[in-house]
């Protein structure tokens, strides 16, 4: 990540911390996931501070209901560059073995952070 960088009046200009892009493709679609949202961040610490008994009872009961709060940080990861890749667009064009591989490739970097404070525990893969 580039880090800011200090104007002529000695302001530190945190709208200049941008990371590295890390693109995407889906359905036809692409967009930049290398900007998660904090409303992300905390919906998925949350989501993950589940025990594994939660997480399974849950899913039990609504699965359905389970996948789309994924589905939904994930889309709005993604909305950050392409309003476009909705949760219904998501749903409609990715399988659920793609829906889970690109879960976890647009979250991994949050994951990777819960997973070292954790060691080694994660909420979507």
């Amino acid at each position: 990540m580039r880090g800011p960088k200090v104007g002529s009046d000695g302001i530190y200009d945190f709208d200049t911390l941008v990371p590295e892009p890390r693109m995407v493709r889906v359905g036809g679609e692409v967009a930049d996931v290398s900007v998660i949202p904090v409303a992300v961040t905390l919906a998925l610490a949350k989501f993950s501070d589940r025990t594994r008994e939660q997480v399974l009872a849950a899913a039990e009961e609504d699965a359905e209901g389970e996948l789309k709060r994924v589905v939904q940080m994930v889309s709005d990861v993604c909305c950050v560059s392409n309003p476009k890749l909705t949760v219904e667009f998501l749903l409609k064009h990715l399988s659920f073995e793609k829906i889970r591989a690109f879960n976890k490739f647009v979250l991994s970097p949050v994951e990777d952070i819960e997973e070292d404070e954790r060691g080694g525990v994660t909420a979507t893969g």
